[in-house]
């Protein structure tokens, strides 16, 4: 009877065995398909800031560009062209003779004619301000 015992308890240790190895081949298995699966992200990961880096210089580049454009191209707002062109008056040449040459009398009737354009915005700066309007930023309006 003890050596049936025995047998029986021997038997079981067997079987139990095998379902640990069963389990541990089964993890293995695991193991491996989840190790696959992280090596795939991080090269999909990789790939990923790749392609953010590249999509960042292109977008840098294009922004050089505009940019570039932009300091070639001229303000399509005439007043815009008016005010961020300082002119000095003496060093603007006129079309047939040099600035030296340009005489005063030239100038004063250029400012004697577009003085009613002067006079147009000193009238408009004048105006009073409406009650709603205190305490607006200027340039937002």
């Amino acid at each position: 009877k003890s050596l049936q015992s025995q047998l029986r308890e021997t038997a079981e240790a067997v079987h139990a065995a095998g379902e640990l190895l069963v389990r541990l081949k089964e993890a293995e298995e695991g193991l491996k398909i989840a190790q696959k699966r992280a090596m795939d992200a991080e090269r999909g990961a990789s790939e990923a800031y790749k392609q953010i880096d590249k999509l960042k210089r292109e977008h840098e580049t294009g922004i050089s560009t505009v940019n570039q454009q932009e300091d070639i191209v001229e303000p399509h707002n005439p007043v815009e062209s008016l005010q961020a062109a300082s002119f000095d008056s003496d060093a603007m040449a006129s079309y047939d003779e040099p600035a030296s040459a340009a005489s005063s009398g030239d100038q004063s009737q250029w400012r004697e004619e577009f003085e009613p354009f002067y006079q147009k915005d000193a009238e408009l700066s004048k105006i009073a301000e409406p009650s709603w309007f205190s305490g607006y930023d200027r340039c937002n309006i």
